[in-house]
């Protein structure tokens, strides 16, 4: 029997990164975000080493998704993907899909990782989904997807809506939708939705994990915090 296993190890604007172990061999990273020491605390929270780490697939060039300090002082520093449409192999059995997202002037990504009948998608940073991008998100296991905002409290602390960095509209998903791309990729195969990139100013957690209810009734929702890894999750086929 095969498995894919996955943590949130950091989500939101103070670093992001998830590691992606498939089978039993050494894994790698979507998005680095974090410092060297803080990168190795995260992973030794989930019983791994930067050992298990093989290299990591960046969806954007800010800061808090690639920290370039790190990356050059990591052992596989050569195996950072570079940014671009396609896809990539991690091994012959493991395939990375890149797919274009909207996060104003920045050029930004999201992945879908198959292996061997299993896939899981990431979504981050992104305004919306484009129509074209869609395509990559049917039929997945599991979807990590930004929720960073509610637009009720968004509302009502009447923020800027002129200015591309004073309004997380203009460069992230709010819950509702979240929602409503989890509730257009839906299935039966879709068990895991981990909500990510949370605003502390402008959402909660319980809001976040109430709108991937609201979008994947029959997974199971958990909401990636910027302090503290998730659990590993494992998908078997």
């Amino acid at each position: 029997m095969s498995k894919l296993q996955f943590a949130v190890l950091a989500s939101g604007s103070k670093g992001n990164a998830v590691y992606v172990q498939p089978g039993n061999i050494p894994g790698f990273l979507l998005d680095c975000g974090l410092s060297k020491p803080e990168l190795e605390r995260r992973l030794k929270m989930i019983g791994k080493t930067i050992n298990d780490v093989r290299g990591a697939f960046i969806t954007h060039a800010h800061g808090d998704h690639y920290n370039m300090i790190t990356s050059s002082s990591l052992p596989w520093r050569r195996n950072c993907f570079s940014l671009r449409l396609g896809i990539d192999y991690f091994n012959d059995d493991c395939k990375i899909t890149h797919f274009r997202l909207s996060h104003g002037d920045c050029p930004c990504y999201g992945f879908r990782v198959d292996y061997k009948g299993m896939s899981l998608a990431y979504v981050v940073d992104t305004e919306y989904v484009p129509e074209e991008s869609l395509q990559y998100l049917i039929d997945l296991d599991a979807i990590i997807i930004e929720a960073n905002y509610r637009e009720e409290i968004l509302l009502s602390r009447r923020q800027n809506t002129a200015g591309l960095f004073g309004n997380p509209a203009a460069r992230h998903l709010s819950n509702e939708q979240a929602t409503c791309i989890l509730s257009i990729i839906n299935s039966p195969r879709l068990k895991h939705v981990i909500m990510a990139h949370g605003s502390s100013r402008n959402n909660t957690p319980a809001f976040a994990w109430n709108a991937g209810k609201a979008g994947a009734p029959q997974a199971e929702v958990l909401v990636a915090m910027h302090d503290r890894p998730s659990k590993m999750i494992t998908l078997m086929n």
